[in-house]
């Protein structure tokens, strides 16, 4: 099967792990792949509904990988069972309010790879600086005229050293620009500096009170695109 460019990019992401969780699996595709791809020797595909359960279930079935691959109602890691460990997590498609709320009952892990759909800044700064694990590289995918963004995030190994605190600038739009999707990423913080243009230019034209805090406000957020650009 073809899969879209952000769903074969989150398989490519997944390094060899015994046990994945793909919190939020849909249709089960990255569980499958996965396992059938080696990545994984098996995987739990998780979700909070019935509907996409039932569907990975069927794809699994189809996939004559029900052996390998179990399918679990829970919100979060918490339907998990006791017994079952996964060391390698994917969590995307989802807010970053929503996306922190799951990371804070998240087991212990060696890899995570996340895809939030807002408050990029406000998952950095959770697995950063509470979770104390690090974001080893990120990557732009455009697929159907919609940017995202996934983070590769591995627990700290012995011989890393201690990491420099990242800017205001990193926590909302990264640090570690994995190569291969530069270009991408360049395009979306150039969409991004376009989008906070227009709204400048918006607020500019409006007589209302608190248009100037506004505009400071959205020429500092600028200044941030800007910064992330002079880092590429």
């Amino acid at each position: 099967m073809k899969y879209s460019d952000r769903i074969q990019t989150i398989i490519n992401m997944i390094r060899p792990c015994q046990l994945l969780a793909d919190i939020g699996c849909d249709h089960g595709y990255v569980c499958i792949e996965a396992v059938r791809g080696g990545s994984a020797k098996a995987a739990l595909a998780c979700d909070i509904k019935d509907g996409p359960l039932a569907a990975a279930s069927e794809n699994i079935r189809n996939a004559g990988l029900e052996d390998c691959i179990r399918t679990v109602l829970s919100d979060g890691f918490e339907g998990i069972p006791a017994d079952l460990h996964p060391d390698c997590a994917v969590i995307t498609g989802l807010g970053g309010i929503l996306m922190k709320r799951i990371l804070t009952k998240a087991p212990a892990l060696k890899q995570i790879i996340l895809g939030p759909q807002s408050d990029q800044e406000l998952v950095r700064h959770y697995v950063l600086d509470d979770m104390k694990y690090r974001i080893v590289r990120e990557l732009t995918v455009l697929d159907e005229g919609k940017y995202y963004t996934l983070l590769d995030v591995a627990v700290p190994g012995p011989e890393d050293g201690p990491e420099e605190p990242y800017s205001k600038s990193e926590y909302l739009y990264g640090r570690y620009t994995d190569t291969d999707t530069a270009e991408t990423y360049r395009a979306y913080l150039l969409h991004q500096h376009e989008v906070l243009e227009d709204a400048v230019r918006n607020a500019m034209r409006g007589c209302a009170f608190g248009a100037a805090e506004s505009v400071r406000k959205l020429k500092e957020q600028i200044s941030l695109v800007e910064e992330a650009m002079e880092r590429m």
